[in-house]
Order: structure tokens, then sequence, then C-alpha cells
């Protein structure tokens, strides 16, 4: 950002602009924020753009500017969300064990998030328009670079599984300790 020299505009005061980059960011990332929100509150992505719109404090027509298309801004939500995730893993710290972070994934798709996520994933496969949303192949890549392949790795299949049915309310969120112990039980700690 650059300051404006105000005097010589006749103003009594300096502030910063926001260049044309910045201001692109910061509007892309608020549609995605207010999305993943309004997707949240919905429990399903089916949410009106007017109404992401509004809470972005954009209009409709710059968030059809940012996104090619409704598959395009939900592919940014669920990858959005994702990098939440990751922000939650990483307060665990270096020492996090196989059954913290499946924790942290299982307790995530609990709730509306989860039920968002998979609506996504659902949606995105449907529309063929951009890759099928799986978070398997992104579960057994990060156990991997957290050193907890192996056994643990072929649980996150499992952990998919198990967060299908908590997002869907298939099984209570109090349940997720004894599914980490299924998923745990032939070799993770």
């Amino acid at each position: 950002m650059e300051l404006v020299d105000s005097w010589s505009r006749g103003r009594a005061y300096d502030r910063p602009v926001a260049t044309q980059a910045e201001r692109r960011a910061t509007t892309r990332a608020a549609i995605i924020e207010a999305a993943s929100a309004e997707f949240a509150a919905a429990g399903s992505p089916d949410v009106a753009l007017d109404v992401i719109a509004e809470r972005a404090g954009v209009t409709k027509g710059s968030i059809q500017y940012h996104f090619a298309n409704r598959a395009g801004l939900l592919g940014e939500v669920a990858t959005w969300i994702f990098a939440e995730l990751e922000r939650r893993v990483a307060a665990l710290g270096d020492d996090v064990t196989p059954r913290e972070y499946l924790r942290v994934i299982l307790a995530e798709q609990a709730g509306p998030t989860g039920r968002v996520l998979f609506t996504i994933g659902d949606e995105l496969a449907r529309s063929g328009t951009l890759q099928p949303f799986d978070p398997y192949p992104y579960l057994c890549e990060r156990l991997d670079e957290l050193g907890l392949g192996g056994p643990v790795s072929v649980t996150a299949a499992a952990t998919v599984q198990f967060g299908r049915h908590l997002a869907f309310g298939l099984v209570d969120a109090d349940g997720i300790e004894g599914m980490l112990d299924d998923l745990l039980g032939a070799g993770g700690s």
C-alpha cells in the first residue's frame, strides 16, 4: 500500500490506498468466508448467491467475476475449509499423534461444516466441472507428511466414512472416541 499525499490534493490527512490486487484479494476472501458461513448455517451449499453477496458486502456480479461458476466457488470454499482444518491441526504442535490428528478431522466433520464438505463433494462429482472432491488421498498425504503413515494411513478411508455418518447425524458426535478406537485398533496410537 502507498500513502496518498493528501496535502497536495487539498485534504488534511494521509490515508493508505489499497492496490487493485489487494482489493481483489480482499473481496475474494470475503466472498469465500461468507459462502462458508452461509453454507454451514444452511448445512448445505444450496444457498443463493444473493445471500452470499449480501453477507460479504459485495454484489452478485462480483461473485460471478471472481468465480467462473458455482462449482468454482464450491471448490474454493472446500479448499478454504481444509486450510482452516490445517490451522487447527498445526495448533496441536509438532508432536501430534495419529489419534489427535484424526480426532480433529472427525470433530470437524461432526457438525454442519462436515455436512457442507460432503455435499460439496457430491455436487462437484455430479457436475463434472471439477475433479470430485475426495478427502481420502488428502488425509493419507497429510498423515504421511506428519510421519504417521503405514497402518494409520489406511484408516483415512474409514475416517471419511465415519465422517459422513457424523456429518449427516447418523452417529452422535459423542461417539468420536469409539470411532477412533475402531480406526486405530489395527496399529495406530
